[in-house]
């Protein structure tokens, strides 16, 4: 989860932004009106603030005719010629949206990853995502949100990146075969809210989010140097749906939203509670645990018959070659077991 200074952070810096925003349209919206009278700011500000907050309550933008109804109230020229300076203002919203995008275009970013979100809170609410260049050509309502990242986006392939593709220390990795063999465990879905206990590297964890880019994926690690790695990992895929918490299980999933599946690869002798943690949060969440060792195979087992489930154990053994001179020898990785919920 994130610190709470860093919520109240990002809260203050939006509230400041929407209120900044506010400013610029009604100046703006004042320009229109001062071709024939000079209208009083006060009044103007409060028939847009009552704008908005009708608008945010009932749909087909039902704030917009009592704006111009409180504004021409208090101007010489009247109602109609108020409702036809809100039409206009909403025009230039839209053609504001379209210069952007075209200007992204001719910077040379046509391909960077764009998100609109459309009436955001109402429930007429969408999020709209591609490249900067595909949305230009699309409409969207004047109370929208647009965000450009123009980072590198990973390709999204299937689970099973190569060991080498991750940043690596001392700490011990899960393999590319048995990640691969996890998430088809988990059966991950683009919306998912994912744990990761004993995330270590983060190898499970940035598979488990680019598997599920909608979705939530909350990895917790005690190892310093392990967290440390994790956060240049999430940095390196660009998978800002991965969200760390420094700490042990099953103590630091305790403010955590309740998951869709669980990958447990570290407990630090707490498997039973965490298991306990994971059922509690969600009952019917999908569960995978790894072992190397048969006493936390055995624990494994008994916690989930515990809950009155019934484990499925798959052993995993891959070989990988090694160059022998003019040979090539199989080298064994450490057999892994991978316990299921049934």
């Amino acid at each position: 989860m994130q610190p709470f200074g860093t919520i109240l952070l990002l809260l203050l810096s939006s509230a400041a932004l929407v209120l900044l925003g506010h400013v610029f349209r009604l100046l703006r919206w004042e320009q229109f009106i001062r071709i024939y009278e000079y209208p009083q700011r006060r009044s103007l500000l409060r028939a847009m603030a009552g704008g908005y907050a009708v608008n945010f309550l009932l749909p087909f933008h039902v704030g917009d005719f009592l704006r111009a109804a409180l504004a021409g109230r208090k101007m010489k020229t009247g109602t109609g010629f108020a409702f036809a300076t809100v039409i206009m203002d909403r025009f230039l919203d839209v053609w504001v949206v379209a210069l952007l995008f075209g200007g992204f275009r001719l910077a040379g970013l046509g391909g960077a990853a764009a998100t609109v979100g459309e009436n955001l809170g109402t429930p007429s609410q969408r999020l709209v995502t591609g490249t900067a260049q595909e949305l230009a050509a699309q409409h969207f309502a004047p109370l929208s949100v647009l965000l450009v990242e123009n980072v590198p986006a990973p390709l999204r392939r299937t689970p099973g990146l190569p060991d080498a593709a991750f940043i690596r220390g001392k700490t011990p990795m899960t393999k590319q075969e048995v990640r691969a063999a996890a998430l088809a465990k988990l059966a991950v879905r683009p919306t998912d809210t994912l744990w990761d206990v004993g995330a270590g590297t983060g190898s499970v964890s940035v598979e488990l989010a680019l598997a599920a880019p909608a979705g939530r994926v909350c990895a917790v690690e005690c190892d310093a140097e392990a967290c440390d790695l994790i956060r240049q990992n999430r940095a390196k895929f660009a998978v800002q749906n991965l969200h760390l918490t420094e700490g042990l299980a099953p103590a630091a999933l305790a403010d955590w939203p309740a998951p869709d599946a669980v990958f447990i690869g570290g407990s630090k002798g707490s498997l039973r509670a965490v298991v306990d943690a994971a059922l509690d949060a969600n009952p019917d969440a999908r569960l995978c645990i790894s072992a190397i060792a048969l006493e936390t195979l055995q624990e494994a087992v008994a916690a989930l018959t515990a809950h009155g489930l019934t484990a499925q154990v798959t052993q995993i053994a891959v070989s990988r070659s090694r160059a022998a001179g003019s040979l090539h020898l199989l080298m064994a990785n450490n057999p892994v077991f991978l316990i299921a919920r049934e």
